[in-house]
């Protein structure tokens, strides 16, 4: 029983230290949107910055497909060739470079110049971008200077309930998510950028 006890306390600190982590992330995708937007950015790339800011959150890698963890090979020869201990002794003295991490940074750009959906798409996309949305909580109007506020939305999937006493992950049901929410207020400089001063 006490070890039952210890387990749900430490997924429950677990979960909570996963949603701040989380709930940062959509803070700095957010901030990086209500930045693009402010600076006279269309939806479509504001959008795209939301995005890609929103990485740590997206989950699995799913463009390009061919770039895979049993891909790797850093890990592959880690895991074939080492002891567990091995492994561990390796990432704490050091910091291996994936070529997936290469690829991802790689994209980014071309990702970020892309035209339309279906491109940005077949360029760099993730299993969990779909979840995190974008809203606006003022409208740019360049004649006035002005709070504006973005406000990014994602669930997060809870690993057990606090509030139905710890359903989820000892009896197998589905707990529904954690609705968290990234914010950012700038203010509305988006005339300036717009009016060169003649020159």
């Amino acid at each position: 029983m006490a070890l039952i006890f210890i387990c749900l306390i430490f997924f429950l600190f677990f979960q909570l230290c996963l949603g701040y982590a989380s709930r940062d992330v959509l803070d700095h995708a957010a901030a990086r949107a209500a930045r693009a937007r402010t600076v006279g950015f269309n939806q479509w790339m504001v959008h795209k910055v939301m995005r890609v800011a929103a990485i740590p959150n997206a989950g699995r890698l799913l463009e390009p497909a061919d770039i895979s963890v049993g891909a790797d090979p850093i890990l592959n020869h880690s895991w074939q060739f080492m002891t567990p201990g091995e492994v561990w002794d390796l990432a704490i003295k050091s910091t291996p470079a994936s070529p997936k991490v290469g690829v991802e940074l790689g994209r980014i750009p071309d990702y970020l110049y892309s035209p339309w959906q279906e491109w940005a798409e077949a360029i760099l996309d993730y299993e969990r971008w779909d979840d995190v949305s974008l809203h606006y909580a003022g409208v740019l109007d360049p004649g006035k200077f002005a709070a504006f506020r973005v406000r990014v939305r994602q669930p997060l999937d809870m690993l057990i309930s606090v509030i139905r006493g710890g359903s989820g992950i000892l009896d197998g049901r589905v707990v529904e998510p954690l609705h968290l929410e990234g914010a950012a207020d700038i203010e509305n400089h988006y005339a300036l950028y717009l009016d060169d001063q003649n020159y």
